[in-house]
């Protein structure tokens, strides 16, 4: 009871910062960005293979300083896209840690197909927050910074049907383009994955 409790008022914090984000009340500064990347599965972990790109925010809100943590991935090779985000407030007196994703709902979420999991979520507040970020921040310095020396693969012994996966291609392309802003919105929007693709 006191979990459900806990969690009710977890997304009802998130819910508020995510309304005052998208009214512009609230301004978030991108602070570091781990780039666009491919991460091969943990047989061990037992996870598929991924895409991913991170963003680490600041801002003011209350008067107190908040940080949130935002990743976008695509499983590979389902090409489920998904958003996980860390919302931290570091007060010594009123400290708060708040963790969401969106497969968190685990019966909803693996039985949506990818073209379906944008509008199962669109009212989540991890999406309307990513939605109302990510489209301004993406020229930012520190994500502009990171084509210095990023790379898009830092594995070895990856299975060619994996790095051969059109998604997996796809994201490279985008990589090698820097176009953050596609990969964002190719998370959701199946019908431009596939124009992309195509093209």
């Amino acid at each position: 009871m006191m979990d459900e409790l806990w969690r009710e008022e977890e997304k009802k914090t998130l819910e508020r910062i995510a309304k005052l984000t998208e009214l512009g009340k609230v301004k978030w500064e991108c602070v570091e960005y781990n780039p666009l990347c491919f991460m091969n599965e943990d047989k061990v972990d037992e996870t598929s293979a991924y895409l991913c790109q991170m963003f680490t925010l600041t801002a003011e809100i209350g008067g107190m300083p908040y940080e949130l943590e935002i990743a976008e991935y695509i499983t590979v090779p389902d090409g489920k896209g998904d958003i996980a985000l860390t919302l931290t407030r570091d007060v010594p007196d009123d400290f708060m840690k708040i963790d969401s994703i969106l497969s968190s709902d685990v019966d909803e979420y693996e039985n949506c197909e990818p073209s379906e999991i944008g509008k199962r979520y669109k009212n989540d507040p991890a999406m309307r927050l990513t939605e109302a970020i990510v489209p301004v921040v993406i020229e930012s310095e520190a994500v502009q910074d990171t084509f210095e020396w990023a790379r898009f693969i830092n594995e070895n012994g990856i299975a060619d049907e994996i790095l051969n996966h059109p998604v997996v291609r796809l994201a490279e392309k985008l990589f090698n383009k820097h176009r953050l802003l596609d990969y964002h919105r190719i998370l959701f929007d199946i019908p431009y994955r596939e124009k992309l693709i195509s093209e």
